[in-house]
Protein backbone atom coordinates (compact mmCIF):
# COMPACT_ATOMS: atom_id res chain seq x y z
CA UNK A 1 0.00 0.00 0.00
CA UNK A 2 1.47 3.29 -0.99
CA UNK A 3 1.50 6.32 1.44
CA UNK A 4 -1.06 9.08 -0.19
CA UNK A 5 -0.49 12.60 0.38
CA UNK A 6 -3.03 13.97 1.39
CA UNK A 7 -4.26 10.55 2.46
CA UNK A 8 -7.49 11.35 0.98
CA UNK A 9 -8.44 12.60 -2.69
CA UNK A 10 -9.96 15.77 -2.07
CA UNK A 11 -13.39 16.19 -3.06
CA UNK A 12 -13.03 19.01 -5.77
CA UNK A 13 -11.83 16.12 -7.75
CA UNK A 14 -14.29 15.80 -10.24
CA UNK A 15 -12.04 13.06 -12.64
CA UNK A 16 -13.35 9.77 -12.33
CA UNK A 17 -9.90 8.08 -13.86
CA UNK A 18 -7.76 10.01 -11.11
CA UNK A 19 -10.44 8.80 -8.21
CA UNK A 20 -9.83 4.86 -10.01
CA UNK A 21 -6.00 5.58 -9.98
CA UNK A 22 -5.67 7.28 -6.73
CA UNK A 23 -7.41 3.96 -5.02
CA UNK A 24 -5.39 1.15 -7.30
CA UNK A 25 -2.34 2.70 -6.12
CA UNK A 26 -3.27 3.02 -2.26
CA UNK A 27 -4.16 -0.65 -1.94
CA UNK A 28 -1.65 -2.00 -4.30
CA UNK A 29 0.57 -4.22 -2.48
CA UNK A 30 3.70 -3.48 -5.37
CA UNK A 31 3.68 0.18 -3.78
CA UNK A 32 4.03 -0.56 -0.23
CA UNK A 33 7.07 1.67 0.57
CA UNK A 34 6.34 4.32 -2.59
CA UNK A 35 5.03 7.92 -1.64
CA UNK A 36 2.33 9.00 -4.20
CA UNK A 37 1.40 12.76 -4.26
CA UNK A 38 -1.83 13.84 -6.30
CA UNK A 39 -2.39 16.68 -8.03
CA UNK A 40 0.93 18.42 -7.64
CA UNK A 41 0.99 22.14 -8.88
CA UNK A 42 4.15 23.17 -10.45
CA UNK A 43 4.76 26.79 -10.54
CA UNK A 44 7.89 26.59 -12.40
CA UNK A 45 6.61 25.50 -15.94
CA UNK A 46 8.65 25.56 -18.45
CA UNK A 47 6.24 26.77 -20.80
CA UNK A 48 3.30 27.84 -19.15
CA UNK A 49 4.36 29.76 -16.46
CA UNK A 50 2.30 27.13 -14.34
CA UNK A 51 0.92 23.49 -14.49
CA UNK A 52 -0.29 20.52 -12.82
CA UNK A 53 0.59 17.02 -12.40
CA UNK A 54 -2.25 14.28 -11.72
CA UNK A 55 -0.07 12.15 -9.88
CA UNK A 56 3.75 12.39 -9.03
CA UNK A 57 5.26 8.63 -7.81
CA UNK A 58 8.37 8.64 -5.42
CA UNK A 59 9.74 5.16 -5.79
CA UNK A 60 12.80 4.33 -3.91
CA UNK A 61 15.34 2.52 -5.60
CA UNK A 62 13.48 3.47 -8.88
CA UNK A 63 12.69 7.19 -9.07
CA UNK A 64 10.08 9.82 -9.81
CA UNK A 65 7.21 9.25 -12.46
CA UNK A 66 5.14 11.99 -13.10
CA UNK A 67 1.57 10.46 -14.40
CA UNK A 68 -1.17 12.39 -16.82
CA UNK A 69 -4.65 11.02 -16.20
CA UNK A 70 -6.83 10.81 -19.21
CA UNK A 71 -10.32 8.82 -18.47
CA UNK A 72 -12.90 9.63 -21.35
CA UNK A 73 -12.80 9.55 -25.30
CA UNK A 74 -9.79 11.00 -27.01
CA UNK A 75 -9.04 11.61 -30.59
CA UNK A 76 -6.12 14.11 -32.91
CA UNK A 77 -7.24 15.66 -35.67
CA UNK A 78 -4.82 17.82 -38.41
CA UNK A 79 -2.76 17.88 -34.71
CA UNK A 80 -4.90 19.15 -32.41
CA UNK A 81 -5.92 16.46 -29.47
CA UNK A 82 -9.68 16.67 -28.46
CA UNK A 83 -10.97 15.07 -25.13
CA UNK A 84 -14.65 14.10 -24.37
CA UNK A 85 -17.69 14.59 -26.43
CA UNK A 86 -20.20 16.89 -27.37
CA UNK A 87 -20.39 19.86 -25.22
CA UNK A 88 -17.73 18.99 -22.79
CA UNK A 89 -14.98 18.35 -25.60
CA UNK A 90 -12.21 20.23 -25.14
CA UNK A 91 -9.47 21.07 -27.70
CA UNK A 92 -5.66 21.61 -26.94
CA UNK A 93 -2.34 21.64 -29.14
CA UNK A 94 -0.25 20.19 -26.70
CA UNK A 95 -0.99 16.44 -26.00
CA UNK A 96 -1.16 14.31 -22.60
CA UNK A 97 2.19 12.84 -23.73
CA UNK A 98 4.01 16.33 -23.83
CA UNK A 99 2.22 18.21 -21.41
CA UNK A 100 3.57 15.15 -18.51
CA UNK A 101 7.05 15.90 -19.88
CA UNK A 102 7.14 19.06 -19.46
CA UNK A 103 6.00 18.99 -16.29
CA UNK A 104 7.85 16.51 -15.15
CA UNK A 105 11.16 18.87 -16.65
CA UNK A 106 9.26 21.46 -14.53
CA UNK A 107 9.43 19.54 -11.16
CA UNK A 108 13.08 17.86 -12.23
CA UNK A 109 14.55 21.50 -12.29
CA UNK A 110 12.99 22.45 -9.41
CA UNK A 111 14.25 19.51 -6.69
CA UNK A 112 18.29 19.95 -8.68
CA UNK A 113 18.18 24.07 -7.60
CA UNK A 114 16.75 23.04 -4.51
CA UNK A 115 19.05 20.13 -3.78
CA UNK A 116 22.26 19.73 -6.03
CA UNK A 117 22.81 16.54 -4.63
CA UNK A 118 19.25 15.20 -6.44
CA UNK A 119 20.01 16.51 -9.48
CA UNK A 120 21.49 12.98 -10.37
CA UNK A 121 17.86 11.18 -9.29
CA UNK A 122 15.76 10.15 -13.00
CA UNK A 123 12.74 12.15 -13.35
CA UNK A 124 10.06 10.40 -16.35
CA UNK A 125 6.59 10.62 -17.45
CA UNK A 126 4.02 8.70 -18.56
CA UNK A 127 0.28 8.65 -19.41
CA UNK A 128 -2.80 6.63 -18.27
CA UNK A 129 -6.39 6.23 -20.16
CA UNK A 130 -8.41 4.52 -17.85
CA UNK A 131 -11.78 4.36 -20.48
CA UNK A 132 -9.95 3.96 -23.91
CA UNK A 133 -7.63 1.56 -25.43
CA UNK A 134 -5.10 3.97 -26.62
CA UNK A 135 -2.53 1.79 -28.61
CA UNK A 136 -1.34 4.58 -30.79
CA UNK A 137 2.37 4.42 -31.59
CA UNK A 138 4.54 7.86 -32.31
CA UNK A 139 7.56 9.33 -32.57
CA UNK A 140 6.43 11.34 -29.79
CA UNK A 141 6.19 8.68 -26.92
CA UNK A 142 7.51 5.45 -25.89
CA UNK A 143 5.00 2.48 -26.31
CA UNK A 144 6.11 1.82 -22.47
CA UNK A 145 4.88 5.37 -21.68
CA UNK A 146 1.32 4.44 -22.07
CA UNK A 147 -1.05 2.36 -19.85
CA UNK A 148 -4.39 1.62 -20.82
CA UNK A 149 -7.76 -0.16 -19.55
CA UNK A 150 -6.33 -3.59 -20.96
CA UNK A 151 -2.77 -2.87 -19.19
CA UNK A 152 -4.50 -1.90 -15.63
CA UNK A 153 -6.53 -4.84 -15.89
CA UNK A 154 -3.33 -7.12 -16.58
CA UNK A 155 -0.46 -5.58 -14.57
CA UNK A 156 -2.15 -2.81 -12.38
CA UNK A 157 -1.28 0.79 -11.92
CA UNK A 158 1.50 -0.42 -9.62
CA UNK A 159 3.59 -2.76 -11.74
CA UNK A 160 3.04 -0.40 -14.99
CA UNK A 161 4.76 2.46 -13.30
CA UNK A 162 7.77 0.05 -11.68
CA UNK A 163 7.72 -1.15 -15.10
CA UNK A 164 7.76 2.17 -16.73
CA UNK A 165 10.39 3.17 -14.65
CA UNK A 166 12.87 0.35 -15.59
CA UNK A 167 12.45 1.06 -19.09
CA UNK A 168 13.13 4.81 -18.09
CA UNK A 169 16.52 3.61 -16.93
CA UNK A 170 17.67 1.86 -19.89
CA UNK A 171 16.57 4.17 -21.87
CA UNK A 172 18.78 6.84 -19.91
CA UNK A 173 21.48 4.55 -19.51
CA UNK A 174 21.68 4.02 -23.23
CA UNK A 175 21.63 7.56 -24.67
CA UNK A 176 25.04 9.50 -24.52
CA UNK A 177 23.48 12.77 -24.31
CA UNK A 178 22.23 11.80 -20.74
CA UNK A 179 25.41 12.96 -18.69
CA UNK A 180 23.34 13.71 -15.82
CA UNK A 181 23.08 10.00 -15.51
CA UNK A 182 24.71 7.39 -12.79
CA UNK A 183 23.52 3.48 -12.56
CA UNK A 184 23.49 3.89 -9.13
CA UNK A 185 23.44 7.85 -8.38
CA UNK A 186 20.09 8.05 -10.49
CA UNK A 187 18.23 5.76 -8.43
CA UNK A 188 17.23 7.32 -5.07
CA UNK A 189 17.95 5.33 -1.51
CA UNK A 190 14.54 5.79 1.24
CA UNK A 191 16.74 8.98 2.96
CA UNK A 192 16.58 10.51 -0.52
CA UNK A 193 12.92 9.81 -1.34
CA UNK A 194 12.01 11.26 2.04
CA UNK A 195 14.36 14.51 1.44
CA UNK A 196 12.08 14.38 -2.10
CA UNK A 197 9.16 14.34 -0.55
CA UNK A 198 10.17 17.29 1.99
CA UNK A 199 10.35 19.07 -1.04
CA UNK A 200 7.81 18.79 -3.13
CA UNK A 201 5.31 18.49 -0.02
CA UNK A 202 6.78 18.43 3.09
CA UNK A 203 4.94 19.07 6.34
CA UNK A 204 5.09 22.42 7.53
CA UNK A 205 3.06 24.63 10.29
CA UNK A 206 3.00 28.48 10.40
CA UNK A 207 1.87 29.47 13.35
CA UNK A 208 0.41 33.48 14.15
CA UNK A 209 2.38 34.98 16.50
CA UNK A 210 0.94 37.22 19.21
CA UNK A 211 2.37 40.37 17.39
CA UNK A 212 0.74 39.61 14.29
CA UNK A 213 -2.54 38.79 15.85
CA UNK A 214 -2.48 42.16 18.05
CA UNK A 215 -1.15 44.42 14.33
CA UNK A 216 -4.50 41.95 12.55
CA UNK A 217 -6.68 42.88 15.37
CA UNK A 218 -5.83 46.52 15.26
CA UNK A 219 -6.54 46.99 11.46
CA UNK A 220 -9.82 45.36 11.74
CA UNK A 221 -11.01 47.47 14.64
CA UNK A 222 -10.68 50.58 12.66
CA UNK A 223 -13.21 49.61 10.16
CA UNK A 224 -16.34 51.17 9.82
CA UNK A 225 -19.14 48.00 10.13
CA UNK A 226 -22.26 48.02 7.85
CA UNK A 227 -24.13 49.38 11.00
CA UNK A 228 -22.33 52.07 11.37
CA UNK A 229 -22.74 53.00 8.08
CA UNK A 230 -26.61 53.14 9.04
CA UNK A 231 -25.98 55.17 11.81
CA UNK A 232 -24.32 57.72 9.45
CA UNK A 233 -27.19 57.79 6.88
CA UNK A 234 -29.73 57.93 9.57
CA UNK A 235 -28.01 60.98 10.82
CA UNK A 236 -28.28 62.24 7.14
CA UNK A 237 -32.06 61.95 7.58
CA UNK A 238 -32.54 62.65 10.80
CA UNK A 239 -32.73 66.60 12.53
CA UNK A 240 -31.88 64.60 16.07
CA UNK A 241 -30.62 61.58 16.77
CA UNK A 242 -29.80 59.83 19.54
CA UNK A 243 -27.79 56.58 19.92
CA UNK A 244 -27.64 54.23 22.43
CA UNK A 245 -25.01 51.24 22.45
CA UNK A 246 -22.93 49.70 25.06
CA UNK A 247 -18.91 50.17 24.98
CA UNK A 248 -16.90 49.21 22.13
CA UNK A 249 -19.87 49.69 19.33
CA UNK A 250 -18.08 52.50 17.74
CA UNK A 251 -20.12 55.66 19.51
CA UNK A 252 -16.98 58.04 19.28
CA UNK A 253 -15.49 57.57 16.02
CA UNK A 254 -19.90 57.75 14.71
CA UNK A 255 -19.38 61.11 16.57
CA UNK A 256 -16.01 61.90 15.06
CA UNK A 257 -17.52 61.66 11.94
CA UNK A 258 -21.14 62.74 12.25
CA UNK A 259 -19.29 66.44 13.36
CA UNK A 260 -16.97 66.31 10.49
CA UNK A 261 -19.96 65.92 8.53
CA UNK A 262 -21.90 68.79 9.70
CA UNK A 263 -18.76 71.23 9.30
CA UNK A 264 -18.47 70.26 4.89
CA UNK A 265 -22.33 71.14 5.12
CA UNK A 266 -21.55 73.70 5.99
CA UNK A 267 -23.23 73.89 9.44
CA UNK A 268 -20.61 75.30 12.53
CA UNK A 269 -20.29 72.70 14.40
CA UNK A 270 -19.70 71.53 18.03
CA UNK A 271 -17.92 68.11 19.47
CA UNK A 272 -18.73 68.05 23.30
CA UNK A 273 -17.69 65.45 25.74
CA UNK A 274 -16.94 65.50 29.15
CA UNK A 275 -13.92 63.54 29.40
CA UNK A 276 -10.52 65.55 29.24
CA UNK A 277 -8.28 62.75 27.80
CA UNK A 278 -10.73 62.22 25.31
CA UNK A 279 -11.26 65.72 24.33
CA UNK A 280 -7.37 66.03 23.27
CA UNK A 281 -7.70 62.48 21.50
CA UNK A 282 -11.22 64.10 20.04
CA UNK A 283 -8.95 67.25 18.75
CA UNK A 284 -6.03 65.28 17.28
CA UNK A 285 -8.21 63.22 15.42
CA UNK A 286 -10.42 66.08 14.26
CA UNK A 287 -7.02 68.06 12.87
CA UNK A 288 -6.17 65.51 10.94
CA UNK A 289 -9.74 63.86 9.55
CA UNK A 290 -12.10 67.46 8.93
CA UNK A 291 -11.55 69.75 5.65
CA UNK A 292 -9.61 72.65 5.99
CA UNK A 293 -12.07 74.93 4.45
CA UNK A 294 -14.72 72.97 6.67
CA UNK A 295 -13.26 72.96 10.35
CA UNK A 296 -15.30 71.93 13.20
CA UNK A 297 -15.54 75.06 15.66
CA UNK A 298 -15.70 73.40 18.50
CA UNK A 299 -13.97 70.03 19.93
CA UNK A 300 -13.17 70.40 23.50
CA UNK A 301 -15.06 68.95 26.84
CA UNK A 302 -18.30 70.98 27.76
CA UNK A 303 -16.91 72.58 30.86
CA UNK A 304 -13.85 73.79 28.74
CA UNK A 305 -16.06 75.47 26.91
CA UNK A 306 -17.78 77.10 30.28
CA UNK A 307 -14.79 78.45 31.62
CA UNK A 308 -13.48 79.62 27.88
CA UNK A 309 -16.77 81.44 27.33
CA UNK A 310 -16.67 82.89 31.06
CA UNK A 311 -13.64 84.28 30.75
CA UNK A 312 -12.91 82.85 34.25
CA UNK A 313 -9.82 80.56 35.49
CA UNK A 314 -10.53 77.11 37.51
CA UNK A 315 -9.02 76.85 40.68
CA UNK A 316 -8.05 74.03 43.03
CA UNK A 317 -10.64 74.85 45.44
CA UNK A 318 -13.35 74.26 42.96
CA UNK A 319 -15.40 71.09 43.48
CA UNK A 320 -17.88 69.12 42.04
CA UNK A 321 -20.56 71.38 43.22
CA UNK A 322 -18.74 74.32 41.35
CA UNK A 323 -18.60 72.20 38.30
CA UNK A 324 -21.80 70.55 38.41
CA UNK A 325 -24.22 73.84 39.54
CA UNK A 326 -22.49 77.17 39.66
CA UNK A 327 -20.76 77.25 36.18
CA UNK A 328 -23.35 75.94 34.19
CA UNK A 329 -26.06 77.99 36.20
CA UNK A 330 -23.59 81.43 35.60
CA UNK A 331 -23.41 80.48 31.71
CA UNK A 332 -27.03 80.20 31.32
CA UNK A 333 -27.86 83.73 32.89
CA UNK A 334 -25.53 85.67 31.78
CA UNK A 335 -26.26 84.03 28.13
CA UNK A 336 -30.19 85.17 28.55
CA UNK A 337 -28.81 88.23 29.80
CA UNK A 338 -27.15 88.62 26.07
CA UNK A 339 -23.56 89.10 28.13
CA UNK A 340 -21.90 86.58 25.94
CA UNK A 341 -20.97 87.02 22.72
CA UNK A 342 -21.02 82.93 22.01
CA UNK A 343 -22.82 82.48 18.47
CA UNK A 344 -25.29 79.79 18.41
CA UNK A 345 -24.15 76.31 17.02
CA UNK A 346 -26.18 75.19 14.10
CA UNK A 347 -25.74 71.58 15.09
CA UNK A 348 -24.11 70.32 17.88
CA UNK A 349 -22.67 66.43 18.62
CA UNK A 350 -22.32 65.12 21.85
CA UNK A 351 -20.04 61.41 23.11
CA UNK A 352 -20.41 59.85 25.76
CA UNK A 353 -23.85 61.87 26.46
CA UNK A 354 -24.80 59.74 29.76
CA UNK A 355 -22.10 62.01 31.43
CA UNK A 356 -23.76 65.00 30.52
CA UNK A 357 -27.50 64.60 30.60
CA UNK A 358 -28.23 66.60 33.52
CA UNK A 359 -31.20 69.41 33.77
CA UNK A 360 -28.34 72.29 34.35
CA UNK A 361 -25.76 70.77 31.29
CA UNK A 362 -28.83 70.66 29.13
CA UNK A 363 -29.97 74.51 29.94
CA UNK A 364 -26.80 75.26 28.10
CA UNK A 365 -26.98 73.08 25.01
CA UNK A 366 -30.30 74.36 25.02
CA UNK A 367 -29.17 78.31 25.18
CA UNK A 368 -25.64 77.45 22.40
CA UNK A 369 -27.74 75.55 19.78
CA UNK A 370 -29.50 77.62 17.15
CA UNK A 371 -33.31 76.40 17.33
CA UNK A 372 -32.57 75.01 20.70
CA UNK A 373 -32.82 71.21 21.61
CA UNK A 374 -36.36 71.19 20.82
CA UNK A 375 -35.76 72.60 16.72
CA UNK A 376 -32.18 71.95 16.56
CA UNK A 377 -29.75 69.78 14.58
CA UNK A 378 -28.20 67.28 16.85
CA UNK A 379 -26.51 63.91 17.51
CA UNK A 380 -25.93 62.53 20.54
CA UNK A 381 -24.05 59.23 21.51
CA UNK A 382 -23.58 57.09 24.56
CA UNK A 383 -24.14 54.19 26.85
CA UNK A 384 -27.11 55.47 29.04
CA UNK A 385 -27.57 51.57 31.07
CA UNK A 386 -23.67 51.15 32.19
CA UNK A 387 -21.10 54.02 31.98
CA UNK A 388 -22.49 56.91 33.96
CA UNK A 389 -19.72 57.35 36.29
CA UNK A 390 -20.08 60.66 37.31
CA UNK A 391 -22.06 61.90 40.02
CA UNK A 392 -25.47 63.47 38.09
CA UNK A 393 -28.00 65.64 40.12
CA UNK A 394 -30.99 64.71 37.99
CA UNK A 395 -34.06 66.40 38.98
CA UNK A 396 -35.59 63.12 39.34
CA UNK A 397 -33.32 60.21 39.84
CA UNK A 398 -35.78 57.71 39.20
CA UNK A 399 -35.90 59.01 35.49
CA UNK A 400 -34.24 57.13 32.85
CA UNK A 401 -31.56 59.37 30.80
CA UNK A 402 -33.26 59.38 27.85
CA UNK A 403 -36.05 60.50 29.38
CA UNK A 404 -34.61 63.77 30.70
CA UNK A 405 -33.66 64.55 27.10
CA UNK A 406 -36.99 64.01 26.25
CA UNK A 407 -38.26 66.46 28.50
CA UNK A 408 -36.44 69.14 26.18
CA UNK A 409 -37.09 67.70 23.13
CA UNK A 410 -39.61 65.35 22.55
CA UNK A 411 -39.15 64.32 18.92
CA UNK A 412 -35.84 62.87 18.09
CA UNK A 413 -35.01 59.66 16.34
CA UNK A 414 -33.46 56.65 17.87
CA UNK A 415 -30.90 54.08 17.43
CA UNK A 416 -29.42 51.28 19.04
CA UNK A 417 -26.02 49.95 17.86
CA UNK A 418 -25.04 46.43 19.32
CA UNK A 419 -21.63 45.53 16.97
CA UNK A 420 -18.84 45.65 18.96
CA UNK A 421 -16.27 46.93 17.00
CA UNK A 422 -13.40 47.74 19.74
CA UNK A 423 -12.70 44.56 22.11
CA UNK A 424 -11.84 41.46 20.61
CA UNK A 425 -14.23 38.31 20.96
CA UNK A 426 -13.16 36.80 24.29
CA UNK A 427 -13.21 40.44 25.98
CA UNK A 428 -16.97 41.31 24.30
CA UNK A 429 -18.17 37.90 25.60
CA UNK A 430 -16.42 38.14 29.24
CA UNK A 431 -18.34 41.69 29.54
CA UNK A 432 -21.37 40.60 28.28
CA UNK A 433 -21.61 37.67 30.78
CA UNK A 434 -19.96 39.41 33.79
CA UNK A 435 -22.74 42.07 33.76
CA UNK A 436 -25.48 39.95 32.31
CA UNK A 437 -25.67 42.40 28.94
CA UNK A 438 -29.68 42.29 27.25
CA UNK A 439 -29.02 42.25 24.24
CA UNK A 440 -25.40 41.70 24.37
CA UNK A 441 -23.51 42.38 21.44
CA UNK A 442 -24.50 42.00 18.23
CA UNK A 443 -21.00 39.89 16.94
CA UNK A 444 -17.86 41.44 17.28
CA UNK A 445 -15.60 42.73 14.20
CA UNK A 446 -12.54 41.40 15.47
CA UNK A 447 -12.77 37.09 16.58
CA UNK A 448 -9.56 37.32 17.07
CA UNK A 449 -8.54 34.28 19.38
CA UNK A 450 -6.94 34.22 23.22
CA UNK A 451 -6.76 34.47 26.74
CA UNK A 452 -9.57 36.79 27.15
CA UNK A 453 -9.18 38.24 30.37
CA UNK A 454 -6.95 37.22 33.42
CA UNK A 455 -7.47 37.62 36.76
CA UNK A 456 -5.39 37.76 39.94
CA UNK A 457 -6.34 37.82 43.40
CA UNK A 458 -4.33 40.01 45.69
CA UNK A 459 -3.92 40.25 49.83
CA UNK A 460 -2.05 42.85 50.47
CA UNK A 461 -0.57 46.78 48.54
CA UNK A 462 2.85 44.58 48.53
CA UNK A 463 1.88 41.40 46.86
CA UNK A 464 -0.18 43.89 43.93
CA UNK A 465 2.68 45.81 43.33
CA UNK A 466 4.33 42.17 42.53
CA UNK A 467 1.86 40.97 40.72
CA UNK A 468 1.57 44.54 38.44
CA UNK A 469 5.40 43.96 37.46
CA UNK A 470 4.17 40.52 36.46
CA UNK A 471 1.83 41.58 34.30
CA UNK A 472 3.89 45.26 33.10
CA UNK A 473 6.66 42.23 31.83
CA UNK A 474 4.20 39.54 29.94
CA UNK A 475 2.13 42.23 27.86
CA UNK A 476 5.54 44.23 26.85
CA UNK A 477 6.58 40.39 25.37
CA UNK A 478 3.71 41.33 22.93
CA UNK A 479 2.88 44.76 23.33
CA UNK A 480 5.30 47.65 22.85
CA UNK A 481 5.10 50.29 26.19
CA UNK A 482 3.01 52.64 24.47
CA UNK A 483 0.60 50.33 23.52
CA UNK A 484 -0.38 49.35 28.03
CA UNK A 485 -2.62 51.14 29.81
CA UNK A 486 -3.11 50.92 33.38
CA UNK A 487 -6.28 51.77 34.75
CA UNK A 488 -7.00 52.43 39.06
CA UNK A 489 -10.06 52.50 40.82
CA UNK A 490 -7.47 54.61 43.26
CA UNK A 491 -6.33 58.09 42.50
CA UNK A 492 -3.75 58.93 40.71
CA UNK A 493 -1.28 59.36 44.31
CA UNK A 494 -2.97 56.31 45.95
CA UNK A 495 -2.80 53.68 43.08
CA UNK A 496 -0.60 50.62 42.66
CA UNK A 497 0.92 52.02 39.44
CA UNK A 498 2.10 55.27 41.55
CA UNK A 499 3.63 52.95 44.17
CA UNK A 500 5.51 50.47 41.61
CA UNK A 501 6.85 53.51 39.95
CA UNK A 502 9.88 53.74 41.79
CA UNK A 503 10.40 49.71 40.95
CA UNK A 504 9.58 50.21 37.39
CA UNK A 505 9.98 53.69 36.07
CA UNK A 506 8.92 53.27 32.51
CA UNK A 507 5.47 54.02 34.27
CA UNK A 508 4.33 57.32 33.83
CA UNK A 509 1.08 59.31 35.11
CA UNK A 510 -0.76 59.87 31.80
CA UNK A 511 0.04 63.82 30.74
CA UNK A 512 -2.90 65.78 32.10
CA UNK A 513 -3.87 67.04 28.38
CA UNK A 514 -2.19 63.85 26.38
CA UNK A 515 -3.43 60.70 25.29
CA UNK A 516 -0.36 59.06 25.89
CA UNK A 517 2.61 58.67 28.31
CA UNK A 518 4.69 61.24 25.42
CA UNK A 519 6.53 57.84 23.92
CA UNK A 520 8.46 57.57 27.46
CA UNK A 521 6.73 54.32 28.59
CA UNK A 522 3.38 53.42 29.90
CA UNK A 523 0.86 55.65 30.89
CA UNK A 524 -1.64 55.07 34.46
CA UNK A 525 -4.21 56.94 35.46
CA UNK A 526 -7.96 56.33 36.85
CA UNK A 527 -10.64 54.59 35.12
CA UNK A 528 -12.80 57.58 35.08
CA UNK A 529 -9.73 59.80 33.33
CA UNK A 530 -9.40 57.10 30.54
CA UNK A 531 -13.53 57.27 29.78
CA UNK A 532 -14.18 56.92 26.36
CA UNK A 533 -10.54 55.72 25.65
CA UNK A 534 -9.12 52.54 24.43
CA UNK A 535 -6.06 50.40 24.54
CA UNK A 536 -4.30 47.18 22.86
CA UNK A 537 -3.79 46.14 26.62
CA UNK A 538 -5.35 47.39 29.55
CA UNK A 539 -4.43 46.20 33.46
CA UNK A 540 -7.18 47.46 35.33
CA UNK A 541 -5.45 47.78 39.49
CA UNK A 542 -7.14 47.63 42.88
CA UNK A 543 -10.21 46.88 41.73
CA UNK A 544 -12.10 46.27 45.05
CA UNK A 545 -15.94 46.65 46.93
CA UNK A 546 -17.45 44.85 43.67
CA UNK A 547 -20.85 44.28 45.57
CA UNK A 548 -21.76 48.12 44.66
CA UNK A 549 -22.87 49.43 41.46
CA UNK A 550 -20.89 52.31 41.60
CA UNK A 551 -18.00 49.72 41.49
CA UNK A 552 -19.00 47.44 39.21
CA UNK A 553 -19.81 50.45 36.64
CA UNK A 554 -16.24 51.52 37.27
CA UNK A 555 -15.02 47.89 36.60
CA UNK A 556 -17.32 47.65 33.39
CA UNK A 557 -15.90 50.99 31.93
CA UNK A 558 -12.54 49.90 32.49
CA UNK A 559 -12.76 46.40 31.01
CA UNK A 560 -14.33 47.56 27.74
CA UNK A 561 -11.26 50.09 27.38
CA UNK A 562 -9.65 47.04 26.06
CA UNK A 563 -8.94 46.01 22.30
CA UNK A 564 -6.51 43.18 22.33
CA UNK A 565 -5.94 41.83 26.27
CA UNK A 566 -6.96 42.66 29.53
CA UNK A 567 -6.10 42.10 32.91
CA UNK A 568 -7.66 42.41 36.03
CA UNK A 569 -5.67 43.00 40.02
CA UNK A 570 -8.32 42.55 41.93
CA UNK A 571 -8.70 42.61 46.36
CA UNK A 572 -9.04 38.85 47.79
CA UNK A 573 -12.51 40.44 49.34
CA UNK A 574 -13.91 40.87 45.59
CA UNK A 575 -13.41 37.32 44.83
CA UNK A 576 -17.08 36.32 46.09
CA UNK A 577 -18.37 39.32 44.21
CA UNK A 578 -16.39 38.55 41.28
CA UNK A 579 -17.27 34.88 40.89
CA UNK A 580 -20.94 35.62 41.49
CA UNK A 581 -21.00 37.89 38.57
CA UNK A 582 -19.34 35.73 36.56
CA UNK A 583 -21.72 32.09 37.67
CA UNK A 584 -24.89 34.46 36.43
CA UNK A 585 -23.64 33.36 32.86
CA UNK A 586 -24.92 29.76 33.77
CA UNK A 587 -28.20 30.55 34.79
Amino acid sequence: MARMVPPVIDESCTSPGEREIFKELRSDPVARDWTVLHSFGVADHPTRGEGEIDFVVLVPGAGVLCLEVKAGEVRRDDGLWYYGTGARETTCTRGPFRQAAEAMHGLRKHVAQADPQLAQVLFFSGVVFTKVDFDRESAEWHPWQVANPTTLAERGAARFCAELLDQAHRHAASRPEAKWYRRNGSRPDERQTERLLELLRGDFEFFVTPRVQVERAERTIRRFTDEQYRALDMIEDNERVLFRGPAGTGKTMLALEAARRFALAGKRTALFCFNRMLAEWLAAEAQQAQSPNAPIHWVNTFHHYLVEKLGIEPTAEWDARVWSNELPDMFVEKALGDELTATPFEAIVIDEVQDLLTERYLDVFDSILDGGLRKGRWAMFGDLERQAIYARPLADEEMALAEVLKERSPNFARMRLLKNCRNCAPIATAVERAFCMDPGYDGVLEEASGPGITVQYYRNAREQKKRLARTLEKNREVFSSQEIAVLSFKNDRDCCAAAAQEDNPRLRLFPRRSRTANGRGTGYCTIHAFKGMEAPAIIITDAHNLATEHARALLYTGMTRARIRLSILMDQESQPAWEEMTASRNQ
